[in-house]
């Protein structure tokens, strides 16, 4: 369990720091100097997408704010060797 909260919370900062790098890229290049794989790209345009520069800021917020959440999961998950201590100390308690 612990380490699929890791992998979401990794997984949700990488993709956060992309969608920020998309809002950079959207708010300070124009549409004809947009790399042709980003949607948005149009020849000629010296039009800015400020929209898309503000999805993707919010987007990317969104996903950071995830990250930070799944990292306070994370911590509050017990651990194996947190689990055992528990068994062990039950059971002494019962052979008493």
């Amino acid at each position: 369990m612990r380490m699929l909260v890791w992998l979401l919370g990794t997984v949700s900062l990488a993709v956060g720091t992309v969608s920020l790098a998309a809002a950079v890229i959207y708010y300070t290049t124009p549409a004809w100097r947009l790399p042709a794989f980003i949607p948005g790209h149009l020849a000629g345009s010296a039009h800015i997408h400020k929209t898309h520069a503000y999805v993707a800021t919010a987007a990317a917020a969104l996903l950071f704010i995830l990250g930070w959440c799944f990292g306070r999961i994370r911590r509050a998950l017990p651990t194996r060797r947190r689990l055992r201590g528990k068994r062990t100390s039950k059971s002494r308690k019962s052979t008493r």
